[in-house]
C-alpha cells in the first residue's frame, strides 16, 4: 500500500474504534492529516482521486478499494521485474495477491437474531390496495405486473405510483402513455382531492426515456421507487433481445441492491392473453427467477381486444417471495376511469 494509502487505512482503524462506521471521505481525511500527522498537501489530491475513482463509495469501500489497487500494482511491478530477470515466478506472485484479502465480518444465525443484526425487507403499505397489501405485504423490492394490452397495465402502476409518493419519491418512466396524458388522467382521478395529495404528488417524477437514469439516481438517492412502464419499451439490440431484456432486469436487481424498489410492468406474449402463469412475462425468463412479487391483471375482453377495457379486472398473484398467498387476490374496478379500487375478495 502507498504510504498516502496507509495514512488513510490507519484513519479508518482509529475512526471506527470510537464511533460506528461508515464514514464520510471528509473525516477520514482530517483524521489523517489533524490526528495522524498527515501532509494536506499530498493527501488532498490523492483522497480527491480515491473519491472521483469510487464515487458513491463510503469511506470503508474507498480504502478496501485502494488497497486492492495497491496489492494488483505489486503484482504487476513484480511479474515485470521477473520477466526483466528471466526468472518468472507464479507462485510468488500469486502469493502478492494473496497478502490483498478483502476484510468482511461474518455474523452467524444466532447473531442476527440475538443480537439484532436481522433487518427485515422494508414494505410500504399501498393506501388504495388493502387487499393487494395484506396478501403481499406490501410494495417493496423488485415487483412486475403484466397483462392483455388494453386493460390498465399503465393506469394501475400510475396509480400505485401515487400511493408510494405518501412514502418515498417516485421515479416513474413511462414509455407507452405519454406525459401529458399521465397528466390529464391523473387529474380526473384525483378529482377534488388534488391539493390533499400535493405533498405526494411533489415528489413523483416523470420521464419519457431511460436515458437519464444515472443521473436521476444522483438526484433521487435511495430509499426511492422506481417505476418501468413497460419493460419491453426498453432499448435493446434487436438481434440479442431476449439477452437485452434480461440484461434490464438484471439491472433492476442491481437498483433493488442499492436500496431502490422498482416496479416492471411487462406485457404479455398473445398466447399468454388470458392466463396467469409465471412464465408469461413477455421477452423475458429473468422476471421469473428475479421479481420478489410477480402479478397479472386478467379481464374479460372478449371481442374488444383492440378497445381500451373498462370492465372489473382480477389481480393474480403468481410469485411472492413475502407472503405464502398465491392465485386470486382482488378484483379492481374502475374509480373515475383512471383509478382502481378493491371492490371484493373471493
Amino acid at each position: 500500500m502507498s504510504r498516502e494509502g496507509t495514512y488513510l487505512w490507519r484513519a479508518l482503524k482509529q475512526l471506527s474504534k470510537k464511533h460506528k462506521p461508515p464514514f464520510p471521505p471528509r473525516s477520514v481525511f482530517a483524521y489523517a492529516t489533524s490526528v495522524l500527522g498527515g501532509d494536506r498537501d499530498v493527501l488532498s489530491p490523492y483522497m480527491g482521486q480515491v473519491v472521483k475513482a469510487g464515487s458513491g463509495m463510503e469511506a470503508t469501500e474507498l480504502v478496501e478499494m485502494i488497497r486492492a489497487k495497491s496489492a494488483l500494482v505489486a503484482a504487476v511491478n513484480l511479474a515485470s521485474q521477473q520477466l526483466s530477470e528471466g526468472q518468472p515466478d507464479i507462485g510468488m506472485m500469486v502469493a502478492k495477491l494473496r497478502s490483498y484479502v478483502p476484510k468482511a465480518e461474518l455474523h452467524s444465525a444466532a447473531a442476527y437474531i440475538d443480537n439484532g443484526k436481522m433487518t427485515l425487507p422494508t414494505m410500504y403499505p399501498l393506501q388504495s390496495f388493502p387487499m393487494i397489501t395484506k396478501a403481499t405485504g406490501g410494495m417493496g423490492g423488485l415487483w412486475a405486473i403484466a397483462g392483455d394490452t388494453g386493460l390498465g397495465k399503465s393506469t394501475l402502476a400510475v396509480h400505485i405510483a401515487t400511493d408510494m409518493a405518501q412514502h418515498i419519491p417516485v421515479l416513474f418512466y413511462d414509455m407507452e402513455l405519454g406525459i401529458p396524458t399521465i397528466m390529464n388522467r391523473l387529474k380526473q382521478g384525483l378529482g377534488g382531492r388534488f391539493k390533499r395529495e400535493k405533498r405526494a404528488l411533489d415528489r413523483l417524477f416523470f420521464r419519457e426515456s431511460i436515458q437519464t437514469l444515472e443521473s436521476d439516481l444522483i438526484a433521487v438517492p435511495a430509499p426511492a421507487f422506481i417505476v418501468i412502464d413497460s419493460i419491453q419499451q426498453l432499448p435493446t439490440k434487436t438481434e440479442y433481445r431476449r439477452v437485452s431484456m434480461d440484461q434490464w432486469v438484471n439491472r433492476m436487481m442491481g437498483m433493488k441492491r442499492l436500496g431502490y424498489h422498482v416496479l416492471m410492468v411487462s406485457e404479455k406474449g398473445r398466447a399468454e392473453y388470458g392466463k396467469a402463469r409465471l412464465s408469461g412475462f413477455k421477452e423475458s425468463g429473468e422476471i421469473e427467477f428475479r421479481a420478489d412479487v410477480a402479478a397479472h391483471i386478467l379481464g374479460d375482453m372478449g371481442a374488444n381486444e383492440n378497445v381500451d377495457y373498462s370492465g372489473p379486472i382480477d389481480f393474480i398473484v403468481v410469485k411472492s417471495r413475502h407472503r405464502p398467498k398465491r392465485g386470486y387476490i382482488c378484483t379492481l374496478e374502475r374509480e373515475r376511469g383512471w383509478r382502481f379500487t378493491e371492490v371484493y375478495e373471493r
